[in-house]
């Protein structure tokens, strides 16, 4: 279940152009780039056999560090036109065969300029977009045959 989420982010991230890492950035990666992680994954039950199942999926977008088109006194302004990009992008995804809708959308900026071994809060060319989308879904325990139960997706479209 996870895998389709993380599957159906990159599908509509990839349209960017941006490279896509899935949990790990490897060393000596080029930017600019995308890390995709799921950050939480919670169910809980519902009455009648019902579970509320919730995605929540981050994606670090890594800024190019050279290059200074779209900056001015050390900000990065391309960050701001990225982030409405990627939130419409995110809104809907398509998860396995069906399309969520994603509950809430949010971000927070980075940044990769140092001094010492202490990070620093100025925005710089180096920085990084964090974008956390959270997506749901219920779905019903239908008891097997031999006695054992398996999670099967509730086949209506409903949102959380």
């Amino acid at each position: 279940m996870v895998n389709d989420f993380i599957k159906g982010a990159a599908s509509s991230l990839k349209c960017l152009g941006y490279p896509i890492y899935i949990e790990e950035t490897p060393m000596n990666f080029e930017r600019p780039c995308f890390t995709l992680r799921a950050e939480e994954v919670k169910t809980e039950p519902y009455l009648s056999g019902f579970f509320k199942e919730t995605v929540t999926i981050g994606a670090e977008l890594y800024m190019s560090e050279s290059g200074t088109e779209g900056c001015e006194s050390g900000r990065n302004y391309r960050l701001g036109e990225t982030e409405a990009q990627i939130y419409e992008l995110l809104r809907f995804i398509k998860a396995g065969d069906r399309q969520y809708c994603a509950r809430s959308i949010s971000s927070q900026r980075k940044s990769q300029v140092t001094s010492g071994n202490t990070p620093s809060n100025v925005e710089g060319l180096g920085g990084i977009l964090f974008v956390k989308a959270e997506y749901g879904r219920f779905v019903k325990k239908i008891e097997a045959a031999e006695g054992g139960g398996v999670m099967e997706e509730l086949y209506d479209n409903y949102y959380l």
